[in-house]
């Protein structure tokens, strides 16, 4: 076993004791992925609790958080396959990311933009493919490294930059089509890998 990040857990009771740290990150990816708060909620709570009974699979070959994401995504996976099997809807949810819109010094005229700015990129993230969605979500909202996505995802470096290409084409499309402006997004600051 490799030595694990001086950051990370060291025992499932110390996982335990700092379940309130790993759970708003957990549940933010989770949102990211599913579009409804309830389910995104249970996958969050199912990935804590998997996490915590197998905390002794963690071998240390990648950041706990980075094993704590690979978790999350399953379960996201394991929800969405459960809403397709049941044939339910997934409503569109607020994305964190709107806490800016609550900044009491933006005027009303850039709240208003704003606002549609963000339900326009809602939009268009809930109707794009779930696997382009996924990388989208990992590689330019919550940031993670390539490197990161080869182990969360279990796919290729190759692949995965490949996949984060034709998300981000696949996005820019569906976007304007929505009726956003190109020039009001960026889909990544490393865009360029």
């Amino acid at each position: 076993m490799e030595d694990r990040g001086t950051d990370d857990p060291r025992t499932a009771e110390e996982f335990g004791e700092r379940m309130d740290e790993y759970r708003p990150k957990v549940l933010r990816v989770c949102r990211r992925i599913i579009y409804d708060s309830l389910l995104a909620e249970d996958a969050a709570q199912n990935t804590l609790f998997r996490a915590w009974l197998r905390f002794d699979q963690f071998q240390g070959r990648s950041s706990f958080l980075t094993w704590l994401t690979r978790i999350a995504m399953n379960e996201c996976t394991m929800a969405l396959r459960k809403l397709q099997k049941n044939r339910l809807e997934i409503s569109l949810e607020e994305l964190p990311s709107e806490r800016f819109l609550r900044d009491p010094s933006r005027d009303a005229l850039s709240l208003l933009v704003s606002k549609e700015l963000v339900d326009t990129v809602n939009r268009t993230m809930s109707i794009m493919p779930e696997r382009w969605r996924v990388v989208m979500t990992l590689c330019d909202i919550e940031e993670k490294s390539i490197a990161e996505l080869v182990v969360i995802l279990g796919s290729p470096e190759g692949t995965i930059k490949a996949q984060a290409s034709r998300a981000r084409q696949g996005f820019r499309q569906r976007f304007e089509g929505l009726g956003g402006r190109d020039n009001n997004v960026k889909t990544s600051a490393r865009e360029n890998y």
